[in-house]
């Protein structure tokens, strides 16, 4: 099956990863991977900010853009965290 995706930010993406496994998967933006709202939003992506009372969501987003390092310009750094 061929599934276009119309948006490379975070959503866009995470959607792309998911269906590649077994689908044809085209993405378009009209600017780039990240370029816009997701680029320039938060700048960073915390699961356990949003999650701290399911560490497995945690882990499990955190392990999906770790995946993503080195990939169209992505750049992943695990840091730790204090509130």
């Amino acid at each position: 099956m061929r599934i276009c995706i119309v948006g490379a930010g975070i959503a866009g993406c995470h959607a792309a990863f998911d269906l590649a496994a077994d689908h044809d998967v085209t993405v378009l933006d009209r600017v780039g991977i990240a370029a816009e709202a997701t680029g320039y939003s938060a700048g960073l992506v915390a699961p356990t900010q949003y999650y701290p009372d399911r560490p497995a969501i945690a882990r499990h987003a955190n392990g999906f853009f770790a995946d993503f390092d080195g990939t169209h310009g992505f750049e992943f750094t695990e840091r730790d965290r204090l509130d």
